[in-house]
């Protein structure tokens, strides 16, 4: 699961996962606010990947709801963001982020870190 509101960030994100294995199953979401009605229905991800510059609910709120939905509070929370300040970053693990990933320059490096991510040992062993 991707939560962005960026249409061109959420496209290339879903290019690249599906370059990884077409096969992922992948759902995204503009905002927070439309997750919890339309998620309910739908099978736990395995993991949720955010961005933290959103309009409306900003990422730091968005992972406190994750945190506190029952279906999802165990799905691990990749925050997927511009920011570079380790402020910022020590404070999304403080409210319950798995990990962080800095928004790539390149499709090429993306595809890289996201390889790294869903074919790692850690993804598959249930430990992110």
């Amino acid at each position: 699961m991707l939560i962005d509101n960026d249409p061109d960030d959420l496209f290339i994100f879903c290019e690249a996962v599906k370059e990884i294995d077409p096969d992922i199953e992948f759902i995204t979401f503009h905002d927070c606010k439309e997750i919890e009605a339309k998620v309910m229905d739908k099978k736990r991800p395995d993991l949720i990947f955010l961005d933290l510059n959103m309009p409306f609910v900003n990422g730091k709120e968005c992972l406190k709801h994750l945190k506190n939905c029952s279906k999802l509070q165990s799905v691990p929370v990749i925050i997927y963001s511009t920011t570079r300040s380790s402020k910022e970053i020590d404070a999304i693990h403080e409210l319950g982020a798995a990990s962080f990933l800095s928004k790539p320059d390149t499709y090429d490096e993306l595809v890289d870190a996201l390889k790294e991510i869903l074919l790692g040992e850690d993804v598959q062993k249930g430990k992110l």
